[in-house]
């Protein structure tokens, strides 16, 4: 899973610095998440620090957030479309 996330995080990043995001929506989505799998890959492995990795695959599965709620809306796929 972190492989994976490292791969995505790394793509996302190339996607921020390559393209000009004038949507501060879609550049604001990309860098948090760019954010939390760099956090995630440096928690490393255990019960405590896989807390952040499960959260976070969560909010992306399930389209919940601690400060927003439900949303009825995919962030990511928002994100992307918007490029």
């Amino acid at each position: 899973i972190i492989f994976n996330l490292r791969v995505v995080s790394r793509a996302l990043d190339r996607v921020v610095d390559s393209y000009g995001l004038e949507d501060s929506e879609s550049y604001d989505a990309l860098v948090r998440l760019s954010t939390v799998l760099a956090r995630i890959e440096k928690n490393g492995a255990g019960y405590d620090e896989s807390k952040l990795l499960c959260s976070f695959i969560w909010q992306i599965f399930a389209g919940w957030n601690s400060l927003e709620g439900q949303r009825d809306y995919d962030v990511m796929e928002r994100a992307l479309e918007r490029l």
